[in-house]
């Protein structure tokens, strides 16, 4: 967390690098990157993201966050669930969120079907399930991405939602 600001500028450009040829792909600015990474501070626990490098080179990036959603979800209570209510709740809680999301997990396109996945995937898997985490939420991959599915569903993962993009013309 001393090197965040360094770290985030990497995982732009890892991110960028890596997400290019995907479809809907828009590239991320180390801006909008930094407004991210002061919101996901509050929970982020640094184990969950994951570098790899080949020669001095970051070649491949896994991160993965305590969902800051569980805590900040309405519960719709008698009191009351106000905005300050649920970020009072999410400063108490974020220590002990039991999900987490992996937000970003790529290999640089020279260094895929290495092993370099199946590293990083495993050392994160060791990690969380010692520090009690039960689930993880892989979000948003693509339906063809068979690079990321695949490697999800040996771990055990599940497809359990998706979603469509329609295109629907709006003239007569």
């Amino acid at each position: 967390m001393q090197k965040l600001e360094s770290e985030v500028r990497l995982i732009v450009r890892i991110y960028n690098d890596c997400w290019s040829k995907n479809w809907g792909f828009l590239p991320l600015s180390n801006e909008d990157a930094m407004m991210i990474a002061a919101f996901l501070r509050m929970v982020a626990d640094p184990q969950l993201v994951r570098f790899a490098f080949i020669n001095d080179e970051a070649v491949a990036l896994f991160g993965a966050f305590p969902d800051p959603y569980i805590p900040l979800r309405p519960r719709w209570r008698w009191y009351g669930d106000s905005d300050l209510v649920r970020l009072m709740r999410l400063f108490l809680q974020r220590r002990q969120i039991p999900i987490i999301r992996l937000m970003f997990f790529g290999v640089h396109p020279r260094f895929r079907k290495l092993g370099i996945d199946a590293v990083l995937y495993r050392q994160v898997k060791e990690y969380a399930m010692g520090k009690g985490y039960r689930w993880c939420e892989t979000s948003l991959l693509l339906e063809d991405n068979h690079m990321i599915r695949s490697p999800s569903a040996f771990m055990g993962g599940r497809l359990y939602k998706t979603w469509r993009i329609y295109d629907l013309p709006l003239t007569r």
